[in-house]
């Protein structure tokens, strides 16, 4: 997006240095390349997210929120808060959109696009899953975002992070004989979808996402497990 008019939108939490400092990265990534675009202090960065789910107007925090989206397309970033501390700035971000009783478009589906761009680095696909809290989270913005009837690009960004969980999981499961997703998530992300996809009539895109989805989660599971039961009863063949 064109970031000085994005970031116009946070008001005096503009003039924060570390979003200065992201908007020099990502402006000099973009023109440059990332070799030439040494990371910001992403320490500084995740503080003033955190920050900004108590102190922005609800109004404002959509533009905190697509500043991080744009930065996470990076593997580096996105490594970096992969391996913080209790991935402090992320939960805090997802638990903040997951519990807000009526969040707004905007802001779902921009934490949609950060929690997709989570994926650019390959340590972030795995360390997903080390902390039940994180992918439960992840799970639990797809399966609510599913029941969004108005938007149809919600959903399709729904079935993308889907796509992300069931495809990290799987490579897991094919590299590792395991399984990386807990099967009660597992379950849960498949009764979403398959609800989901009885009830898709306006968007190809989704159908598309929510499918392969679904196929990477059942594909290669264990034959006697919750998910292949829950398969069986809801009739998704």
């Amino acid at each position: 997006p064109p970031l000085d008019k994005l970031i116009t939108k946070l008001g005096d939490a503009g003039n924060d240095p570390s979003v200065s400092s992201i908007r020099h990265f990502i402006a000099l990534r973009n023109s440059e390349g990332a070799n030439e675009a040494p990371l910001p202090d992403l320490a500084a960065l995740g503080h003033f997210m955190q920050r900004a789910t108590t102190t922005l107007p609800q109004e404002c925090l959509f533009a905190a929120f697509d500043l991080l989206r744009v930065a996470l397309v990076d593997p580096r970033v996105s490594g970096y808060y992969a391996e913080e501390s209790q991935y402090a700035t992320i939960l805090t971000l997802l638990h903040h959109v997951i519990n807000i009783p009526t969040c707004p478009y905007n802001l779902r589906l921009v934490t949609l696009h950060v929690a997709c761009n989570l994926f650019s680095s390959p340590l972030a696909s795995r360390t997903v899953f080390e902390q039940r809290s994180w992918s439960s989270s992840l799970v639990q913005l797809v399966t609510s975002s599913l029941l969004d009837e108005v938007h149809s690009n919600v959903r399709v960004a729904a079935g993308t992070l889907a796509i992300n969980l069931a495809g990290a999981n799987h490579r897991v499961r094919m590299e590792e004989q395991r399984e990386a997703l807990a099967e009660s998530d597992q379950v849960e992300l498949a009764a979403s979808i398959l609800e989901a996809l009885e009830l898709e009539n306006d968007s190809k895109d989704a159908v598309k996402a929510l499918t392969q989805a679904l196929g990477l989660l059942v594909y290669c599971a264990p034959k006697d497990g919750e998910l292949v039961d829950l398969c069986k009863v809801m009739d998704a063949a």
